[in-house]
């Protein structure tokens, strides 16, 4: 089969794309070459079986052929032979007792999946179902999984069209899709939220504490996002439920700041100043004990 040569090679190109740093290959069976040897026959040329395999293995060796001197120097000579196809292993002569016969005539030679690894398989749309290899690639904790996914398809697609046998592939997980999924839920609630206090704070306290608090919440995330880039600390799955959860106690925080400065500077007693001096005094170990 051309699969696992092929398989090899697409491995190669993947290797090659920057952010990649490493690739594995599941369910890959490649074929080995089975012998079994007949126990009649080893009865009839009275020979044991590490005495076939020991016959088997010098036959496969190097053979010398001859030596080459010079004055100094003396350089022994062997001659290799090329890559057996399973033809010529059958037809490998094996001299036994006074005669010499042909592998197949003792055993039975054929080529087999390597044993101990579970066959995987694609099926069609039309019910055709075909060998398949799985691939399993990781980027680098720096890589862009967006950037990096495009590269990927773009490997794939040109090693499809310029592949010798038909090939096609299909994404079994994407990282960059599921990044994309969790995002696009962080923006949706993010604008919800940010509507949804804008609103209860107009009922209740008046638009300029609602529009403050609006503000402070995409600040804040502006803020967030700017530290992350400064500390190397990218948008995956973990920092995008951090902000989740990190939202919910934002709006906690910002109606608790925006009601007490309400309740400080309506009562007439205090500036602005003073209102917000009184609310970090009274706030501060809360606020900080609850977003920790």
């Amino acid at each position: 089969s051309l699969l696992p040569q092929t398989a090899d090679a697409l491995k190669e190109s993947l290797r090659a794309i920057p952010d990649i740093e490493k690739v594995e290959l599941n369910h890959r069976r490649d074929p080995e070459v089975s012998i079994v040897v007949a126990p009649e026959k080893l009865l009839q040329y009275h020979v044991s079986l590490p005495s076939m395999l020991s016959i088997f293995q010098g036959t496969l060796e190097s053979s010398p052929s001859g030596n080459i001197s010079s004055e100094e120097t003396i350089l022994s000579l062997t001659q290799k032979e090329d890559p057996l196809t399973l033809e010529n292993i059958r037809l490998v002569p094996l001299p036994i007792g006074n005669a010499t016969l042909s592998l197949e005539t003792v055993a039975t030679v054929s080529e087999q999946p390597k044993p101990g690894t579970a066959p995987a398989f694609q099926a069609g749309k039309d019910g055709t179902v075909t060998e398949a290899i799985f691939f399993s690639l990781y980027q680098s904790a720096s890589a862009d999984t967006q950037v990096t996914i495009e590269a990927v398809r773009a490997t794939l697609d040109n090693f499809q069209k310029n592949s010798s046998i038909p090939l096609t592939y299909a994404v079994y997980f994407d990282g960059a899709q599921e990044i994309s999924k969790s995002f696009d839920r962080l923006e949706h609630d993010f604008l919800i939220t940010i509507g949804l206090v804008f609103i209860v704070l107009l009922l209740f306290f008046g638009w300029r504490q609602s529009f403050i608090s609006a503000l402070s919440i995409p600040f804040t995330f502006l803020i967030t996002f700017l530290v992350m880039g400064m500390v190397g600390i990218s948008i995956n799955f973990i920092s995008l439920f951090s902000l989740l959860l990190a939202l919910g106690i934002l709006v906690d925080n910002s109606i608790v700041v925006i009601s007490a400065l309400s309740s400080y500077y309506r009562s007439g007693k205090f500036t602005p100043f003073e209102a917000a001096l009184l609310v970090f005094r009274d706030f501060k170990g809360v606020i900080f004990t609850t977003t920790i």
